[in-house]
């Protein structure tokens, strides 16, 4: 539900002017005793931290340190945006926050904080994540195949592993162009201590300070603002550890977002779709965990509780009002037994879901003809009580010293509607070739409850079913030579029982369509110098409307992506790195022909996706300085100017009233950035 908003932006031809404007206990112990400077996790081999149920070398896994995704150009001080860097990851635009993981839509895809759910990943589409920095540990991303420990997604994963507070008192302030936080780490005795962090936009403070309060954004769609775009997170966790086997914790990430703006730009293309869009949409998650972790015994129990809110006022008369409460429990146990590893969980949750909207059907980026003017509106006014029982086990099963098996399978129920219950097998295999070369292969079923919109009655088809989708990935990863890692990866996934348009019941599970291609990495790293340079091919094609069986190209379809990301430690303290990204243009439905509609003029449109958008290009370069001072305090800067060739990178056809090309929307030009850290 949090999407209706930019949605209705993109929509409406806003968006545009929107967008300018489980751990080791010992590991982290000695992650927070030592810690790193921001150059030597990129330049020496990181110490990642491991969960009960990761294999290494097995396919399509990536992570990332934050030390590591600090040194990339373009992530503009936030490691989460580094996610948009990993082969396999497109995200089209450089301020979208939508991830196209293997060709699978953002929505099918899971975020989690060590599996605490989060309401979204990225303030305003992608300016900024939601999380504190230094609040995170590493980053794993799951790109196909991931294991039974995790469920309703059918595309990937990004799990993203907290930092839990250290045991010195110390703090950081930080400022950059769009906004600026601060954070401290308290110990209160030598078992407890706590991180509180805060961040804030503050466009709109300098606007209101110099008599701006109100303005325009755009000039072209004749778009203002009476409130600029705005947005603030906080997040909060406090460590207990008692004792070298025991972690309590309790993590708080909340976050909100804000605007108010008016736009005339569909007066004449989409009447109903002209005034004002006044929006305030945000989420609180409170999660209580305990880790524990006896010899050969792991666990992981948390209790959570999620708010998500909307309200939104649209057009002449059109509002969202939207609650959504989740409540949990989740837990997992790894016992270790001879040559096997059982992991066996449970999750619990109930939600509670206000509705109050006076609305349309959402648009759609698979319909390129959504008409806010003659789609059927619906009020709403209705209370979703939906309880859902989640239960996994596997085994990795050490056949031999080089042979390695995880098996297990992952069962749901629901009580929502006609959803019932659904139990999906998972497999995958490892073989280590030697000391330097593994082989391995993943497959396995993933079911996933589709958008909430799409199931609810009046908007959707309250008797709709699981969307599927059917993995296979095979990997292969060499480290032969001195300092150099290479992999790749062949992927398919195979989906099936997607919920498609359909003229009689809005939605049905009809749909079937499929992604396939390679994903290749190479790294490089000493004490200086590093590089990774990345390919990735993708072909995905899906059915769109129960009136037609035909599979048009996936809108998220990127076939070629290539990226150089390099850097060179010099002087001990300082860092140039620079990253080259070339990919294909975004598919995109172009217009063809008009016709008259009561005397509108109404586009005809080519096939779905046809067309391609000229290919994207872009060099950013990023220099980076630590200064450490005598009191054990720190300055870190870093310059970067990202598009440094001011490439003219299209994210949009644009059309005048009457549906001639009269020009371009392009995405970010050449751009400098600043940003400064003081840590004490």
């Amino acid at each position: 539900m949090l999407k209706y908003v930019l949605l209705y932006l993109s929509a409406c031809g806003i968006v545009q002017a929107v967008e300018l404007g489980v751990i080791n206990v010992n590991a982290q112990k000695e992650s927070q005793e030592e810690t790193k400077t921001f150059l030597q996790d990129v330049f020496e081999e990181p110490d990642y931290l491991e969960n009960a149920e990761y294999i290494n070398a097995m396919p399509s896994q990536k992570r990332i340190t934050t030390q590591e995704a600090m040194f990339i150009p373009g992530v503009q001080g936030d490691p989460i945006k580094a996610v948009q860097s990993l082969s396999g990851v497109t995200s089209v635009g450089d301020s979208s926050g939508e991830l196209f993981i293997y060709g699978s839509k953002p929505e099918e895809s899971l975020t989690t904080i060590n599996h605490l759910p989060i309401g979204y990943l990225f303030h305003m589409g992608g300016l900024h994540s939601v999380i504190a920095p230094d609040a995170i540990e590493q980053i794993d991303a799951y790109m196909a195949g991931f294991d039974v420990t995790y469920g309703n997604a059918m595309g990937g994963v990004i799990n993203i592993t907290p930092k839990y507070p250290g045991k010195d008192f110390s703090g950081y302030g930080h400022m950059g162009i769009y906004d600026s936080s601060a954070g401290v780490n308290v110990p209160l005795n030598d078992s407890v201590s706590f991180f509180l962090g805060a961040r804030r936009s503050y466009f709109d403070l300098v606007l209101g300070a110099v008599g701006k309060a109100t303005g325009t954004l755009d000039e072209d769609t004749n778009t203002s603002y009476t409130e600029f775009p705005n947005y603030y997170d906080l997040t909060f966790i406090t460590k207990y550890q008692p004792n070298s086997n025991d972690l309590y914790s309790i993590e708080l990430i909340s976050a909100g977002d804000s605007l108010n703006i008016s736009s005339q730009a569909n007066e004449v293309k989409d009447p109903e779709a002209t005034g004002q869009i006044k929006a305030k949409y945000g989420f609180t998650t409170l999660g209580v965990r305990h880790q524990g972790f006896y010899n050969d015994y792991e666990s992981n129990t948390l209790a959570y509780h999620k708010r998500d809110t909307q309200r939104a006022e649209l057009f002449a008369g059109y509002y969202l009002d939207i609650d959504n409460y989740e409540s949990g429990i989740y837990h997992q146990s790894s016992l270790s037994l001879d040559s096997h590893k059982l992991i066996a969980g449970v999750e619990l949750q109930n939600f509670q879901t206000p509705l109050d909207m006076n609305i349309s059907t959402p648009p759609n980026p698979e319909n390129p003809d959504y008409d806010f003017t003659t789609e059927e509106k619906f009020l709403i006014k209705d209370k979703l009580n939906i309880n859902a029982l989640s239960a996994f086990a596997e085994d990795i099963y050490s056949l031999t010293q080089n042979t390695k098996m995880r098996y297990g399978v992952r069962y749901s129920y629901t009580n929502y509607n006609d959803f019932g219950g659904y139990i999906d097998p998972r497999f995958s295999l490892l073989y280590a070739l030697d000391t330097q070369n593994n082989i391995s292969f993943s497959t396995g079923i993933y079911s996933q409850v589709p958008e909430g919109f799409k199931i609810i009655k009046d908007l959707g088809n309250p008797h709709a079913g699981y969307e599927r989708a059917y993995h296979y990935v095979v990997h292969y990863d060499t480290n032969v030579f001195e300092n150099i890692s290479w992999s790749i990866d062949g992927f398919a996934k195979r989906y099936i029982s997607l919920l498609i348009e359909d003229d009689a019941n809005r939605y049905e599970n009809a749909g079937e369509g499929y992604a396939y291609g390679v994903d290749t990495n190479l790294k490089y790293r000493d004490e200086r110098y590093y590089a990774f340079l990345a390919y990735t091919y993708l072909q995905s094609k899906r059915e769109l409307n129960t009136l037609s069986d035909n599979r048009y190209r996936f809108y998220g379809e990127i076939p070629h992506t290539l990226q150089l990301i390099g850097g060179v430690k010099f002087w001990q303290n300082w860092a140039l790195s620079t990253r080259v990204n070339y990919h294909s243009g975004a598919p995109y439905t172009k217009v063809i022909g008009t016709y008259d509609d009561a005397g509108r003029i109404r586009p005809i449109y080519e096939d779905p996706f046809n067309s391609r958008l000229p290919d994207y290009f872009s060099l950013n370069v990023k220099i980076a300085q630590e200064i450490k001072y005598a009191d054990n305090t720190s300055l870190e800067w870093s310059f970067e100017i990202m598009n440094l060739t001011n490439h003219e990178n299209i994210s949009e056809i644009k059309y005048d009233d009457n549906y001639n090309q009269t020009g371009t929307y392009k995405q970010l030009p050449l751009l400098p950035w600043f940003d400064v850290t003081y840590r004490f």
